[in-house]
């Protein structure tokens, strides 16, 4: 009697045993499925973000591009079977700084360098785990991808000045040498100092304009292809140059940077002095800044006309600080330069109260600034950065 007791006792506790073991490997293998779901998942819009952060090039149409491009390549994925459907919602465009591992929304097409592209609230039915997960099996996934960080000399840029700038400034200088500021002066003779540029056509004032508010909206900048300089007036464009460094064009200046010597002190000597720069007190130490063309114009140190369609040899970074739009003047353009790079036009005369319309840009061949364009792998010098490969974000 006792033995066939102990015998149902021990059957019951077989019994538990085995349904307790069965009841975990089903629960094995549901978390299981929904792992798999997860990291299919998790591949899929990780090939989405890499392939959206990939059309950012600095424009809005490359802002659309990437959402579009970020949709699609999703559905060409699929998770158990079944294709990948994100809605407008799940990408994200933004500004990822890696310093902070942070990711910022935003819209402004020249500072967006990353796409997230979200995931929230799948859900996997068990097959047998019912009672255990009867609302199914929950998880959320997001990634991050951005643009790289400056990766070599840059061959190109899709985002610069409206300026052409002869190489023989940046020539010879020695590591770590910021040239002198350069004195860009019109009426009534201009010289080969420096000259309004673009890769599409000789300037004009609307596209100077345009360049000046957007920077990426005419063209590529591409050593070895022409680059169209014009050294006419524009005065429309020193307003703009004016009303953006002084804050009033709806159009963000920057702010002198840390790492560059300066501003100078408005003297006469480096830029225009006080009472003949158009730069307000509130605003003197804001800037417009970007790539520019360095092009191939020869020496810097003659008086000839520079003009037409010369070769572009390569990209650097120019900081525009002051300038005077109004006036007239006789003496002649001045393009001072010194450091190798010696950028004098007409007269020496430093005096800058001719009344002549100027503008005053420094160049920055020292720090390494990225852009939106591609690398130079045969390049040796340059201080201004390309793309490589977009990465995900840690």
């Amino acid at each position: 009697m006792n033995a066939r007791r102990q015998r149902r006792g021990n059957a019951l506790v077989i019994g538990l045993t085995l349904v307790t073991m069965l009841g975990f490997g089903a629960m094995a293998i549901d978390v299981g499925f929904a792992e798999t779901s997860r990291a299919q998942m998790q591949s899929a819009i990780d090939a989405s973000a890499l392939g959206a952060v990939a059309e950012l090039d600095g424009t809005a149409e490359g802002l659309e591009r990437a959402s579009t491009m970020a949709l699609e390549l999703a559905q060409r994925n699929e998770v158990l079977g079944e294709g990948v459907s994100l809605d407008d919602a799940s990408v994200v465009l933004g500004v990822y700084d890696r310093t902070a591992d942070a990711f910022v929304a935003s819209s402004d097409p020249t500072v967006v360098n990353a796409v997230r592209v979200e995931m929230g609230d799948q859900s996997v039915a068990p097959f047998l785990s019912m009672a255990a997960f009867a609302q199914g099996i929950e998880y959320s996934v997001s990634s991050t991808a951005h643009r790289p960080w400056g990766y070599g000399p840059a061959a190109s840029s899709a985002c610069f000045l409206p300026i052409a700038v002869p190489d023989c400034h940046v020539e010879d200088l020695e590591e770590g040498e910021f040239p002198e500021p350069i004195r860009f002066t019109f009426n009534p003779s201009p010289s080969d100092n420096v000259a309004w540029g673009d890769p599409s056509g000789n300037p004009n004032s609307s596209g100077i304009k345009d360049q000046l508010s957007g920077q990426c909206g005419d063209g590529v900048l591409q050593t070895g292809e022409p680059m169209f300089v014009n050294e006419g007036l524009h005065t429309s464009g020193l307003h703009l140059v004016r009303d953006i460094i002084n804050d009033q064009a709806g159009v963000s200046p920057d702010a002198w940077p840390a790492d560059v010597p300066g501003p100078p002190d408005r003297d006469g000597e480096q830029a225009n002095s006080e009472e003949n720069s158009e730069i307000e007190a509130w605003g003197w130490g804001n800037v417009i800044q970007g790539p520019v063309a360095l092009v191939d114009a020869g020496s810097c140190g003659g008086s000839n006309k520079f003009t037409g369609e010369l070769e572009i040899t390569g990209v650097t970074w120019a900081i525009l600080y002051d300038v005077k739009s109004k006036g007239g003047g006789s003496s002649g353009s001045k393009g001072k330069g010194k450091g190798k790079g010696k950028g004098k036009g007409g007269d020496d005369d430093d005096d800058d109260d001719d009344g002549a319309k100027n503008l005053w840009i420094q160049l920055d061949p020292v720090n390494d600034h990225e852009i939106w364009g591609a690398i130079d792998p045969t390049a040796t010098g340059g201080n201004v950065l390309g793309l490589g490969h977009a990465q995900l974000a840690h």
